[in-house]
């Protein structure tokens, strides 16, 4: 249970209590929710398991938290997605056997450095790329060894993309701090 303190119109406090289930929907089902919120609320709750995807996408930024905005993201991931896939299809970088999680390498590759280039020496290089992949597809159920020769869920392939290179860049960032402060 959760007990908040409020104040009526006539300042007398009013003591309230919610379940936690409660007081998350309220939350994630606000139209416009704080970011900040979310993040301490996480700390001192467990999220239900319905929940936790929608609060990785929002924490990760793949979501807006304004409820008005969200189909409009949704759409411009889309299209980001569609347009690199179909580039590296063009240039014949990606075939329709290209694994998925490969295909992610490069459109991760190709946003990055927006270039033509994919600077990839050896696929072991980016074997954190294809570990995070690989849990972020799990835990959206877009398996990528079942799901990599028919790609009937569009939406959740752009997701599944999203999800793991903004995780792989915030893996990144940790491990050059971390080699900085080794060195050091």
């Amino acid at each position: 249970l959760i007990m908040t303190l409020t104040f009526n119109s006539e300042n007398n406090i009013i003591l309230t209590q919610r379940s936690v289930q409660l007081a998350t929907k309220d939350l994630l089902e606000s139209n416009v929710i704080p970011l900040d919120k979310l993040k301490q609320y996480i700390r001192r709750h467990s999220i239900a398991v319905e929940y936790k995807v929608f609060v990785w996408k929002l924490l990760l930024g793949i979501v807006s938290p304004y409820r008005e905005t969200r189909s409009f993201k949704d759409n411009i991931n889309h299209e980001i997605y569609s347009k690199l896939l179909a580039t590296l299809e063009t240039c014949r970088i990606l075939t329709p056997t290209t694994p998925l999680l490969h295909k992610y390498l490069y459109m991760y590759l190709l946003q990055k450095n927006n270039s033509t280039y994919l600077p990839v020496q050896t696929i072991n290089e980016y074997e954190h790329f294809f570990e995070i992949g690989n849990f972020v597809c799990l835990f959206n159920d877009n398996d990528p060894v079942k799901n990599h020769r028919q790609h009937t869920n569009d939406r959740l392939d752009v997701e599944c993309w999203m999800i793991t290179c903004s995780m792989y860049e915030k893996f990144s960032k940790l491990l050059k701090r971390s080699a900085h402060l080794v060195c050091n």
